[in-house]
């Protein structure tokens, strides 16, 4: 009986540690800059984003981000990968301060496609934004 639950503690901790492995990759490929290149009209349109605005996402490794337009820090915060397709944002200086969970739907080594729904991201809430990397 003593080596059963051994067994079963073993198996639940590859589990666990497989899980957290997988969210870690996720992480590691959203970290760095990410410039708003287009939004998504809803319908079937991508649209640049005006070039007079230049608006970058900063991911850190430790999870905070910022997000500047125009080199300015408008809002910084806190995120949180909560699988590897929903990203968690926390600001904590924005105004208003509206925490949000994004959708990924999609994350290369160059593209970044994330629904936007608050004011914590992008000038741009309520749809689709795609980023391409920077650094």
């Amino acid at each position: 009986m003593k080596k059963l639950g051994v067994i079963l503690l073993f198996i639940v901790s590859i589990l666990f540690t497989a899980c957290e492995d997988e969210f870690k990759n996720t992480k590691s490929a959203l970290v760095g800059s990410w410039r708003l290149y287009q939004i998504y009209d809803g319908v079937d349109n991508w649209i640049q984003v005006d070039t007079i605005f230049l608006q970058i996402l900063k991911m850190k490794s430790d999870e905070k981000y910022e997000f500047e337009i125009n080199d300015i820090a408008t809002c910084k915060g806190d995120f949180f990968v909560e699988s590897e397709s929903t990203v968690r944002f926390e600001p904590n200086d924005c105004i208003p301060i509206v925490k949000s969970v994004e959708d990924v739907k999609e994350l290369t080594a160059d593209t970044l496609i994330i629904t936007d729904r608050s004011n914590s991201i992008s000038s741009y809430y309520g749809g689709l934004n795609k980023y391409y990397r920077v650094d």
